[in-house]
């Protein structure tokens, strides 16, 4: 009981110091249960189907990794969409492509690192990136309930 209060608090800490909207707050949550939904059925295929042991480290180190680099691009695109919108229309444009490019080169790079080092899992740091994905279409999904 003591941890899950402790990594709940973390979170929250998380959270205000990226200085997240709502929304932003809402897709950190629900990729968090995504990263733990994919971590739990990860540990059970290595351990119970595969039976390879070893994996399992390397596997959680993957999924972890992945995750932090989704929450920071969450941070960054908010960022970009804010300061973005206040600029005039052609330096917003330059701005936004930019800052996109860095997105897609760190989510390359993540996944160049996931490839080349032992540590990580490829597929882990794969899971961990993509919990942006389901919790953006559940963070849409509820957002949508509460306006109609």
């Amino acid at each position: 009981m003591m941890s899950i209060t402790i990594q709940k608090t973390n979170l929250k800490m998380v959270i205000k110091m990226l200085k997240l909207t709502d929304t932003g707050r809402n897709l950190v949550k629900f990729m968090t249960l995504f990263a733990f939904i994919f971590l739990a059925s990860g540990v059970f295929v290595c351990l119970f189907v595969t039976h390879d042991k070893n994996a399992v480290i390397p596997y959680i180190s993957g999924v972890l990794v992945g995750f932090i680099f989704a929450v920071l691009k969450i941070a960054l695109m908010e960022r970009v969409m804010n300061k973005g919108l206040v600029m005039e229309p052609m330096k917003s444009r330059a701005y936004v492509m930019l800052h996109f490019v860095l997105r897609f080169t760190l989510t390359g790079a993540v996944f160049a690192v996931a490839a080349t080092n032992p540590h990580l899992s490829f597929v882990g740091a794969t899971l961990g990136l993509i919990t942006m994905q389901p919790a953006a279409y559940v963070v849409g999904f509820l957002g949508r309930k509460k306006i109609s």
